[in-house]
């Protein structure tokens, strides 16, 4: 319902093995839940979930810089990426624990 030409447009890129990329399966999923609960609105859901939630996340999911980065629809799924953050201790004392 919403194609795009992610074979020729600069900037978009897919991955055909979507379900390998946890950031992109997350997103999917929630657009599929927000989908499933705001169609129930007949008057304004359908608008609402395509300006709040698909026009939202299909821009950050189809980026050449989003979760699929490296992937392509010729060259298939790319493996071997790490993206995680650097992660250091933070000093002691800066979390107090509430519940203690």
């Amino acid at each position: 319902m919403f194609p795009r030409d992610v074979t020729n447009t600069p900037g978009l890129t897919w991955c055909p093995k979507w379900w390998l990329h946890p950031e992109a399966a997350y997103r999917l999923d929630s657009l599929w839940r927000s989908w499933e609960s705001m169609r129930l609105d007949t008057a304004l859901g359908t608008s609402r979930w395509i300006r709040e939630h698909l026009d939202h996340h299909l821009p950050l999911l189809l980026s050449n810089s989003g979760p699929f980065k490296g992937c392509s629809i010729t060259k298939g799924h790319t493996d071997g990426r790490d993206y995680t953050f650097p992660l250091e201790e933070p000093p002691e004392g800066l979390y107090v624990d509430e519940n203690s």
